[in-house]
């Protein structure tokens, strides 16, 4: 399909690319132009939103929110909008708001390893352990790479009185960790100088 150079496509197209480079600025630049043209366009309000909450100026960090309500707004069976706008009412420490849009991600993708660490994260700030523990331990079954899981299972076993549990845990953190930090620098090292892939 050949879309316009001035379509709402094309600008999402360029914001796409902007962001793989990190740029985010240029990237929420041509976000917002293609929500001028379509504002119904699949997927340009979530992207712009993941934009927002990367920015380190708080004034347009905040406007993450909006954006993910947008996107619901268009799709309202969109998980990673619900994760995302859960995550940014939890930075705000609206945790029963944050409860809600997790539980909503989770029944859109049951298995989702880290929508589950965030709504155990979310029970545990409201003292709830044990929904926490539930949902850790699935959240390591369905990812066993899951650093944060472990690291936080591990966390909640040492509070519960479950050394051993807990050890087991850090060493698995320990473990996905260094494979993790491993890979990371082998991609590092075979980006060739000035690629911006």
């Amino acid at each position: 399909v050949i879309v316009g150079p001035d379509s709402a496509e094309m600008h999402m197209m360029m914001a796409d690319q902007f962001a793989r480079q990190g740029d985010g600025a240029n990237a929420i630049g041509q976000y917002r132009a293609a929500i001028r043209l379509n504002p119904h366009l699949p997927g340009v309000h979530f992207e712009l939103a993941q934009q927002l909450r990367n920015s380190d100026d708080p004034a347009v960090k905040s406007q993450a929110e909006q954006e993910y309500r947008a996107a619901l707004r268009v799709n309202e069976f969109d998980a990673k909008a619900w994760r995302g706008l859960g995550e940014v009412v939890a930075e705000k420490e609206d945790y029963a708001s944050a409860k809600e849009d997790y539980r909503k991600a989770l029944a859109l993708q049951p298995r989702d390893s880290d929508t589950e660490t965030d709504l155990a994260i979310t029970w545990m700030a409201l003292n709830d352990t044990h929904q926490a523990l539930l949902l850790l331990e699935s959240a390591v079954k369905d990812d066993p790479t899951n650093i944060t899981a472990h690291f936080r299972l591990s966390t909640l076993y040492r509070q519960l009185g479950r050394p051993a549990d807990s050890e087991r845990e850090m060493e698995s953190f320990r473990h996905y960790k260094a494979i993790k930090d491993k890979l990371g620098a082998t991609f590092q090292q075979m980006r060739l100088p000035g690629d911006s892939q």
